[in-house]
């Protein structure tokens, strides 16, 4: 291990990888350190085909006290959203439509909300919405003891 750039806002430490066998870059925002409550800190450096993670323990002083190697890392992905549109419904399965469309007039609501709209059981209207929103047509927000749904906005 060696400092190899010690500059105004970050630090570049050299290291060795297990892993990959070789030495690698890490570089770290000063104001991480210097603004940490206590030492040393974890820095997490994901890096390598396949990705692993070289876990630095660095001390106040930019020395580093330790490491730990993760050589399986899992980086879960944002779901992907697909607004529910009039066109939507006629990719959606035919025991969720009445539901979507009762969202599509609500825009926003409850399965209660929905239940009383469509007539079916709330713990029905409960399952498809939540398919619904398993699918990636609905946004699922938790309000005290139950779901808030919404339509989702299209991934910019």
């Amino acid at each position: 291990m060696s400092i190899i750039n010690l500059n105004p806002d970050e630090v570049t430490i050299q290291i060795f990888c297990k892993t990959c066998q070789t030495e690698i870059e890490v570089t770290i925002p000063r104001l991480v350190i210097d603004n940490a409550k206590s030492f040393p800190i974890a820095h997490l450096h994901l890096h390598g085909d396949p990705p692993h993670g070289l876990t630095l323990y660095i001390d106040r002083h930019y020395g580093v006290r330790g490491t730990e190697l993760s050589e399986a890392v899992t980086i879960e992905k944002p779901k992907e959203i697909a607004p529910l549109t009039s066109l939507v419904l006629l990719r959606v399965p035919k025991r969720l439509k009445q539901t979507a469309l009762a969202m599509l007039k609500l825009r926003q609501g409850s399965a209660i909300e929905v239940a009383n709209m469509t007539g079916k059981d709330p713990a029905v209207e409960s399952q498809y919405l939540g398919q619904l929103w398993r699918m990636g047509y609905l946004i699922r927000t938790r309000v005290q003891q139950h779901y808030q749904y919404q339509i989702a906005q299209a991934n910019p």
